[in-house]
């Protein structure tokens, strides 16, 4: 289940065999990117997984390539799994 970042921590643990992930991250282990969320604290709150270069993240907000792969590296680095 790729559950937005709130429900990460109260599903964790609470669903057996099926994983908890992310539905995005930021790319940056630390700063102030308000609205945003490290890989490290999805990883923190329980997730096992995350998913990067959504279709409507590239459409509405313009996300490219780069952004997608920066983010993908950040997730592996703490821990993620990749979607």
């Amino acid at each position: 289940l790729a559950l937005p970042f709130t429900l990460i921590a109260p599903a964790a643990g609470r669903t057996g065999r099926v994983a908890i992930g992310a539905q995005d991250v930021h790319h940056a282990e630390k700063g102030a990117h308000t609205g945003c969320v490290s890989a490290a604290m999805v990883r923190e709150a329980g997730a096992s997984f995350t998913i990067v270069g959504h279709s409507e993240r590239r459409a509405d907000q313009g996300e490219t390539d780069a952004q997608v792969r920066a983010k993908a590296a950040a997730a592996r680095a703490a821990g993620l799994r990749v979607i």
